[in-house]
């Protein structure tokens, strides 16, 4: 017995050392380097009043050099909704930036009034650093900084004053950073964005065409040297009008963190204590409640229905033959048996055009067309026109075929015969003879066509 759970255990011990495994994204910490770049990407514009997410780039906002490019891995966050890109934005571990000037937008009359209308809408941006969405800090009524960690920063304001539109084109980037022991680098552990609304202008008049390299070294008037922005050295806004130029700018801000990378989603939850445990018991026990409710509502109707069927069943015990074949009748719901079980008109019309070869043809697509269909979960980069066609080709021809063999596995032969002689329909002499094939387990290839 022993010698048996000695080789068992050597066998078990050599098959996992040739086993690979597969990194999934965001489950593993990841350590950066003093310096090195740590990549924040832009997702759809989300609002709670349209429910309808919006590309981020669809704005006039900075884009990166080469443009955009998709940072997700497949299609599936198309159907969430979800369209993460890269940004043009520059971030680098324990490197402070102060007021750097991204780029410049100048707005045309359809980029002004759109972006004025997603402001009125309530749209919010929803950035990504380490797989950390952005949190967002403003001004409470009183005055007093507040940090909400769902649903990202908003993209503007509209005063109560008048209806004129101010979009947000600075952002203090704010991350938080732990080292833990024994390891080199640093770990991401929070992420959030200031965002404020500043009517950039250059010291000394310097227009800037957007394009030349002096804009990005010419000083503000607007920002002090070596100096993170502050909201309450604002003067004006930035206003949304036709022709304005939009100057877009940000600091980015590191702070060390003793709160582990294990637990960084913690303040996420709780919203930084603001939101007591006790509301997540109130939502279950809500559920449970909801599903008990009607559960017994379920429960008396049907309760209800069967104490008259049971009492009228308990009636006919006293009755003579033919009182009993007079209260026999059925009524109501329970004549549903003698609908299913009735056959069809016409055997023709009714096995191959409205029964279950249709239902069965139809769920072999539906699962089968997704392995055959497996380009569409590949990198788009990598998609070819190749693959697409001889996939869906492909698809096609094996739905077509595994739906015929397992009809004909189960149709007996003389169904089939009656088919072809007794109604009239018409059946090829080679599917016939496939059918005696496939029946008699004599191996076959599937037909071309």
């Amino acid at each position: 017995m022993r010698s048996f759970a000695a080789k068992a255990s050597v066998a078990a011990v050599a098959f996992l050392r040739t086993c690979h495994g597969f990194y999934v994204p965001g489950v593993k910490p990841h350590e950066f380097l003093p310096g090195e770049e740590v990549p924040m990407k832009v997702n759809s514009l989300t609002s709670i009043h349209t429910q309808l997410p919006k590309d981020f780039y669809r704005l006039p906002f900075c884009r990166p050099t080469g443009g955009p490019k998709m940072a997700s891995e497949n299609l599936g966050e198309f159907l969430t909704g979800n369209k993460i890109q890269n940004s043009a934005y520059s971030i680098n571990m324990l490197r402070e930036v102060f007021c750097q000037v991204l780029c410049q937008v100048t707005l045309t009359p359809i980029e002004a009034k759109s972006l004025a209308t997603h402001i009125k809408y309530g749209y919010h941006n929803n950035w990504i650093i380490d797989n950390l969405p952005g949190a967002s800090v403003g001004l409470t009524g009183s005055g007093h900084h507040q940090t909400h960690y769902a649903g990202g920063f908003p993209i503007g304001f509209i005063t109560q004053d008048s209806p004129e539109a101010f979009v947000y084109n600075h952002v203090n980037i704010i991350l938080e950073y732990h080292n833990p022991e024994g390891k080199e680098g640093h770990r991401v552990v929070g992420f959030a964005v200031e965002p404020m609304s500043i009517n950039h202008h250059y010291a000394g008049g310097f227009q800037w065409d957007g394009m030349s390299s002096d804009g990005f070294t010419k000083p503000l008037d607007t920002c002090i040297a070596n100096q993170h922005v502050d909201r309450n050295n604002v003067g004006d806004f930035q206003r949304v009008r036709p022709g304005e130029n939009i100057i877009y700018t940000y600091d980015v801000l590191w702070r060390y963190s003793e709160t582990a990378w294990a637990s960084r989603w913690d303040v996420y939850l709780s919203e930084d204590h603001m939101v007591p445990a006790q509301v997540h018991w109130y939502s279950i026990t809500n559920s449970i409640l909801v599903v008990l409710f009607l559960s017994l509502l379920v429960v008396s109707i049907l309760v209800r229905n069967l104490r008259r069927d049971i009492a009228g069943y308990n009636a006919m015990a006293a009755l003579t033959d033919e009182e009993k074949e007079e209260e026999a009748e059925e009524s109501g719901w329970k004549l549903v048996h003698a609908d299913v079980f009735r056959p069809p008109t016409k055997l023709a019309d009714g096995l191959l055009h409205y029964g279950w070869i249709w239902s069965t043809d139809w769920c072999l697509r539906v699962c089968h067309y997704p392995s055959c269909c497996s380009w569409l979960f590949k990198p788009r980069s990598s998609w070819k026109s190749n693959d697409v066609c001889s996939g869906l080709l492909h698809a096609l021809r094996m739905s077509r075929w595994i739906c015929f063999k397992q009809i004909v596995q189960i149709i007996p032969w003389t169904s089939v015969a009656a088919l072809h002689t007794v109604y009239g329909y018409r059946i090829p002499r080679l599917v016939l003879l496939y059918v005696h094939l496939l029946q008699h387990n004599i191996g076959i290839l599937p037909l071309d066509g």
